[in-house]
């Protein structure tokens, strides 16, 4: 998973040459099919220790064996208790989007606007200073 879609399982070459299985029995192991990618994804699981009845540490470790992401294992099991047992439509909080305003910087034209004003400001103290120090000359 690169972007959070979710798509067929990612097993190195020899894994699988070792764990693909030939689910829907067509002569070959596609992991694109689920009918394949399902069973292969048990067979590897199995292999690295998964079986009924283990405790949710038991289960982390052993998808630890294929991904080191707490993220993902928090996400394959959330998925799998959603699977196995789904929250009802009533009892699932809506999430609570707040999206930060970004201040976007000031357009050329806000820019030259300031700009010139600074300018205009300076030459306004320049000018008055002049005339004051005309008057004040000895």
């Amino acid at each position: 998973m690169d972007g959070g879609e979710i798509r067929g399982p990612q097993f190195l070459p020899r894994s699988y040459l070792w764990y693909g299985v030939d689910g829907d029995q067509d002569g070959r192991v596609s992991l694109y099919d689920p009918a394949d990618a399902i069973p292969s994804c048990a067979h590897y699981l199995e292999q690295y220790g998964w079986k009924s009845g283990l405790s949710r540490t038991e289960q982390r470790n052993v998808i630890w064996g294929y991904n080191h992401s707490d993220a993902y294992i928090d996400t394959v099991l959330w998925v799998a208790g959603e699977v196995e047992s789904p929250t009802p439509e009533s009892a699932r909080a809506k999430p609570k989007v707040q999206v930060a305003k970004r201040r976007r910087p000031p357009t050329k034209t806000a820019r030259a606007t300031t700009s010139a004003r600074a300018k205009s400001s300076t030459r306004a103290k320049t000018t008055a200073r002049a005339k004051t120090s005309a008057h004040h000359t000895p």
